[in-house]
């Protein structure tokens, strides 16, 4: 009989299709006495409807306003006291006093986010900041819609789709199982102004210009924001002479790529190859790579976490003037997927090598003190740097807003 608030952004691309949304509920009539609530897109409209009384009765909204394919929606089915309300967007589309004082029907499902728990009415779209809260009506009459990612208020039983993996962020970290090929991109229906390039796997590549800025035998941080689209093969930056190999007149500089099934960072040691290395992160998800060099020892981030270290030197090749982005310096390794916020700090040891672990940026970066190269967060290919060093752009690679 709790008063509660069920919730999400929502993006269609086939709207005229019946598909749930958000919901605990039966596949059939007879067995609705196990069914608790469903959001879905019903001919067209949203609706929102709930079980009660321990039996097979129902309470079902329909909305009014038709819904557009490519449009984001934000959609809440909320209990008031006696009253049940389905809002679109900030705006009452229906409500009842049917319920009344009836409790809610204590399902044993699971929860099932963008399909029925059988598979069927399956959504096609984007599901973005999915929240149960049991316990409050955090909407009670018409309201402005959130415009930064929800939080876990006070009550929040269920917080997902919000982050770079499927997590529950309320305090139950409810276990949260991805079927098919469900998966995190970078879209999100707040309008956030971040940028990052796309790089299609098939000829798109950044080259940027010749500099000693971009020389890593000092003291150095390196860092950036990746996505890919699939599992595969990618470069997210390389320098070197030309030479797919670790010799020391035009061979590889230093790198970070994917190669199968394994992210690389490696340089060259006197003509020969220095790796760090760990098994690849799942793709269709963003990730954070870091590299940081005091002088001495070498260390790699993934996700904020070290995954190893290394005190064998840098080699600077005799020709390197190769420095490339999405796509190796030795003409191999494109990538398909996503580069953002990448920079080149050259001279200081910004996150610290002795830590295990440092605190990933959740801001874009900036040119702080030694940056001598930052791209990939403008809606042009420019070095956001003092360097302001020149960008070519290969192929039909673009930048786009994380929105």
């Amino acid at each position: 009989t709790n008063n509660f608030t069920i919730e999400a952004w929502v993006l269609p691309q086939n709207s005229a299709s019946t598909s749930f949304l958000f919901n605990q509920w039966e596949t059939s009539a007879a067995s609705d006495v196990n069914s608790s609530f469903v959001l879905s897109i019903t001919s067209g409209k949203f609706q929102g409807a709930v079980a009660y009384g321990g039996s097979t009765s129902q309470v079902t909204l329909a909305g009014r306003s038709p819904v557009s394919n490519n449009q984001w929606y934000h959609v809440a089915l909320v209990r008031n006291g006696s009253s049940l309300t389905l809002y679109v967007n900030g705006q009452s589309e229906n409500t009842s006093t049917t319920l009344g004082g009836s409790s809610v029907n204590n399902s044993n499902l699971g929860l099932y986010i963008g399909t029925r728990r059988d598979g069927t009415l399956p959504f096609q779209g984007y599901i973005s900041n999915a929240r149960l809260v049991n316990g409050t009506a955090l909407y009670t009459s018409n309201f402005t819609v959130p415009t930064t990612p929800l939080t876990a208020v006070t009550n929040t039983q269920l917080l997902t789709c919000q982050s770079s993996t499927f997590i529950d962020n309320s305090t139950n970290a409810f276990s949260i199982t991805a079927a098919a090929d469900s998966r995190l991109v970078p879209t999100n229906p707040f309008g956030m102004t971040d940028w990052s390039g796309y790089f299609d796997g098939t000829g798109d590549y950044l080259s940027i210009a010749d500099s000693a800025a971009l020389d890593n035998n000092t003291t150095y941080t390196f860092e950036c924001w990746f996505f890919q689209n699939a599992a595969g093969d990618g470069a997210f930056y390389s320098r070197g002479g030309g030479a797919a190999n670790w010799n020391t007149t035009n061979g590889i500089q230093w790198q970070v790529f994917i190669q199968t099934g394994v992210l690389y960072v490696q340089w060259n040691t006197s003509g020969v190859v220095t790796s760090i290395s760990v098994t690849a992160p799942t793709a269709g998800m963003w990730h954070n790579v870091t590299v940081g060099y005091n002088g001495t020892t070498t260390r790699v981030w993934l996700n904020g976490s070290s995954i190893g270290t290394s005190t064998n030197g840098y080699t600077l090749p005799t020709t390197r003037n190769i420095t490339r982005i999405g796509y190796a310096s030795s003409s191999s390794l494109y990538l398909n997927g996503y580069v953002s916020n990448l920079r080149l700090v050259k001279g200081t040891d910004v996150y610290g090598v002795a830590n295990t672990t440092i605190t990933v940026p959740t801001a874009p970066l900036t040119a702080i003190t030694n940056t001598s190269l930052l791209t990939c967060q403008s809606s042009t290919f420019i070095d956001n740097s003092t360097n302001a060093l020149a960008i070519t752009v290969n192929g039909n690679s673009y930048t786009l807003t994380l929105n």
